[in-house]
C-alpha cells in the first residue's frame, strides 16, 4: 500500500512539473526578407520572476523591441499563469540562421531554423553606387564626377525609392558617412520628390544631395545607410477604411540598406605646378577699396578687401594671398573670414581678407598684379585667377628715402612682404507627377534629420 501511493505521488509530481515546468519559442514567420523584422515569442506556462537569457541572440539577431506579458487564470477552483516575452527582431545576414534554444531558468526553448531571403544586391547594370533592389523600399546613390581628383567637390545623390506607401511618422533614413579615407561631407539644399518607374513598377522618390570634398587620394568607402520604416499591413488593403486610415490596422516594421561602395580619388595631377592644388570649376579673385584712390594723403589708412571665390571647394580649402607691400607704406590685415555658399547644385567658398595700407609719405605708390595657379577641373588644365596692379598717388610731402653708401653697407635691405597663414581644413529632366499625401509627410520628416 505504502508502494503504491509513492508511486502515484511521483507521477503526480511528475504531471505538475511538466504541466508547470514547459516553455516554448514561436515566430510569426520562419521565411523572410533581409530587412524585415519577425516576432519571436517566449512562453513559460507558469508565473517565473526569471527573465530569458536573450544573449545567445546577439550574435546573429538585433533585438529592435520587447515586451513581458503575464496572463492570470482561475478555472474551477484551479489556477494558472503564463508570461510571455515579445521580441521584434531584425537578422544581421541573409542566409539560414538559427534562433537558438534560449534558457529560462532551469528550462530551455527548440531552436527555430529560419530562411533569410537576400534582396538587397547591388545593381550592376547601372551606374548607381550601392543600390539595393529590395521590392518595396530601395536606397540607391550616385556620385559625379565618376573619377574625382583628390580635393575636388564631389556630387552624392542619396535616393530613398518606395513602391509602398510609408507611414510618416516612424521614417527615417540616416545621412552617408565616410567609413574608409577622410573628407568633408555636406548636405545641399533641401530634400525633392519625384517619382520614377522601374521595370513596370511605380516608385515614389525622395532626392537628398551632398558635397563631399576627400582629403587624400586612394579610396574612400561610404558606409551603408540606413532605413527604418513601416510599410502598411497586407489586410489594410481590404478594409474599406484603408484609403483614409492606411495604418489604423498596424503595419510591418522594415529596415532596407545600402551597400557600402568605394570611391577611387586620384591624386594632383602630375602636370600641376601651383603652390596651392585648387581643383574646381571656377576661381575668381576681386578686390575693393574703401576710399577713392585718387583722394588719398599721407598718414591716412585704406582698406583693401580681397575675396577669393571657389566654384566647387570650401571656403576652408582656400590659401591666403601674399599681398607685396610698395616701400613706403605699413599694411596691416585682419582674421580671414569664411563663407560658404550651399547651393544645390555644390559649394562656393569665399575667404575675404582686408588690408590697412598707410603711407608714411606723399607720392606715387604700386601694388603689383596678384595671382593665384588652380586647377580647372571641367577643362582638365592649370588655370590663373588675377588681380592687375593697382598705382595711386598720395598727396603730402614726398617720403625722403636716404640710399646708403654701398660701399658701408654689406647688402641692401629686402624688399619685405606680408603674407597671412594658410588656412587648415576644418574638422568639422525628370518628368512631373501629382505626388500622394503621405510622400510629403515623409519628405518633410527626412528633411528634419
Amino acid at each position: 500500500m505504502v508502494k503504491r501511493i509513492i508511486i502515484v505521488s511521483l507521477l503526480w509530481l511528475m504531471m505538475v512539473n511538466l504541466s508547470w515546468a514547459t516553455v516554448s519559442s514561436s515566430v510569426d514567420q520562419t521565411e523572410l526578407t533581409y530587412g524585415d523584422a519577425l516576432q519571436l515569442t517566449i512562453t513559460a506556462n507558469h508565473g517565473t520572476g526569471v527573465a530569458p537569457d536573450l544573449s545567445v541572440l546577439n550574435d546573429d539577431f538585433e533585438i529592435a523591441s520587447q515586451r513581458h506579458e503575464s496572463q492570470f487564470s482561475l478555472i474551477n477552483g484551479t489556477s494558472s499563469q503564463t508570461s510571455r516575452w515579445i521580441l521584434s527582431l531584425y537578422p544581421r545576414k541573409s542566409g539560414k540562421l538559427v534562433i537558438p534554444a534560449i534558457t529560462v531558468g532551469a528550462e530551455i526553448t527548440d531552436p527555430i531554423v529560419l530562411t533569410i531571403n537576400d534582396d538587397t544586391t547591388p545593381n550592376s547594370t547601372n551606374n548607381d553606387k550601392g543600390k539595393s533592389t529590395s521590392a518595396d523600399v530601395l536606397i540607391e546613390f550616385e556620385i559625379e564626377p565618376k573619377n574625382p581628383l583628390v580635393q575636388q567637390q564631389i556630387i552624392l545623390t542619396q535616393r530613398l525609392l518606395a513602391s509602398v506607401r510609408l507611414d510618416n511618422t516612424q521614417a527615417s533614413l540616416t545621412l552617408p558617412q565616410i567609413e574608409q579615407g577622410k573628407g568633408l561631407v555636406r548636405q545641399l539644399g533641401s530634400p525633392t520628390a519625384h517619382n520614377r518607374v522601374i521595370q513596370g513598377k511605380r516608385y515614389d522618390v525622395i532626392e537628398r544631395k551632398f558635397a563631399l570634398m576627400s582629403q587624400q587620394s586612394g579610396t574612400l568607402t561610404i558606409g551603408r545607410t540606413i532605413f527604418d520604416g513601416v510599410i502598411p499591413d497586407a489586410n489594410a488593403n481590404n478594409d474599406p477604411l484603408g484609403h483614409y486610415f492606411a495604418f489604423s490596422l498596424g503595419g510591418k516594421s522594415v529596415r532596407r540598406f545600402s551597400k557600402p561602395f568605394d570611391i577611387t580619388i586620384a591624386p594632383q595631377d602630375p602636370n600641376y605646378t601651383g603652390q596651392y592644388w585648387l581643383p574646381a570649376k571656377n576661381i575668381s579673385l576681386n578686390a575693393s577699396w574703401d576710399k577713392p584712390l585718387d583722394q588719398l594723403k599721407a598718414g591716412e589708412p585704406v582698406t583693401l578687401t580681397i575675396a577669393i571665390m571657389a566654384e566647387g571647394l570650401a571656403a576652408e580649402q582656400l590659401p591666403a594671398l601674399t599681398i607685396p607691400v610698395p616701400v613706403g607704406m605699413k599694411a596691416y590685415s585682419d582674421q580671414p573670414l569664411f563663407n560658404d555658399q550651399v547651393r544645390d547644385d555644390g559649394v562656393i567658398g569665399i575667404r575675404q581678407e582686408k588690408w590697412v595700407f598707410i603711407a608714411s609719405g606723399g607720392g606715387e605708390f604700386t601694388i603689383p598684379e596678384i595671382t593665384l595657379d588652380w586647377w580647372n577641373t571641367k577643362t582638365q588644365q592649370q588655370e590663373l585667377a588675377r588681380l592687375d596692379a593697382t598705382q595711386f598717388k598720395v598727396g603730402g610731402e614726398p617720403l625722403v628715402v636716404n640710399t646708403p653708401d654701398p660701399a658701408t653697407v654689406a647688402k641692401p635691405e629686402p624688399q619685405h612682404s606680408a603674407q597671412l597663414p594658410s588656412a587648415q581644413p576644418s574638422s568639422d529632366t525628370r518628368p512631373q507627377h501629382t505626388m500622394p499625401w503621405w510622400l510629403w509627410a515623409v519628405l518633410l520628416v527626412l528633411m528634419g534629420e
